[in-house]
């Protein structure tokens, strides 16, 4: 879960019921006898609850909703960022998730984080990778609104093969973003969806996704209130 630590502290920080039937009794019955339900083995557990937003979650889900849907554990250092390896509808690019939710705000961003992959010196791989995301997501929510792929002025990583050392030193960034106005706003309360490539290691890097709902301004004072009380 490394991958998971690093990319939140660079800042992308996200009863069952029982049914009882009653069969009348006959007219002329025979001996009572104890009766058990057939219990078949191979029965397939209920799906977990899904919305129609990003991972199949959405704006405002309460702190029990969004566990009981994907099992999601607080982080010990943040009570209110839990860490799962699932979502109601997850992405095959993205193996961990996290969730930012307030006590009245609810839900309020989501972070898709994918495994470490091997990354080439001249970044071939993380381009490809990445640019296979950005495109789908393009189709869905159409032209990013902005795009920093280019290296630091004055970085010595400055040839084709230190591309993956420009990226792991911080001087290199790589990232698109959507952000919703007036003229364009995103769907499902969306107000900024960012994709992120980062090195982990001269030779691996890894894909996060951020979306943000439009009470995450909210929740974010909510969050720090709670945090900075005891000061």
């Amino acid at each position: 879960m490394k991958i998971i630590s690093g990319i939140l502290l660079t800042g992308f920080l996200v009863a069952g019921c029982q049914s009882h039937e009653q069969t009348a009794e006959p007219a002329v019955s025979a001996p009572k006898t104890n009766k058990t339900k057939k219990i078949v083995a191979n029965e397939p557990a209920p799906e977990p609850a899904s919305w129609a937003g990003p991972f199949g979650l959405q704006i405002g889900l309460t702190k029990q909703q969004v566990l009981e849907a994907t099992g999601a554990q607080a982080m010990p250092d943040n009570p209110y960022t839990y860490l799962s390896s699932k979502a109601p509808k997850g992405h095959v690019a993205f193996q961990h998730y996290a969730f930012t939710i307030g006590d009245q705000t609810g839900l309020c961003s989501v972070v898709g984080l994918g495994d470490d992959f091997d990354a080439d010196a001249y970044g071939n791989a993380v381009r490809g990778n990445f640019s296979a995301l950005e495109d789908a997501l393009t189709k869905k929510y159409g032209e990013p609104t902005s795009t920093d792929k280019d290296l630091a002025p004055g970085s010595i990583w400055n040839e084709p093969k230190d591309w993956m050392m420009g990226l792991l030193k911080n001087e290199r960034s790589y990232r698109v973003d959507w952000k919703s106005s007036q003229t364009h706003p995103l769907p499902d309360h969306l107000a900024l969806i960012r994709l992120n490539a980062r090195a982990t290691r001269s030779d691996q890097a890894a894909l996060a996704i951020l979306y943000r709902f439009d009470n995450a301004d909210a929740c974010d004072k909510e969050v720090a209130a709670k945090r900075d009380a005891g000061l």
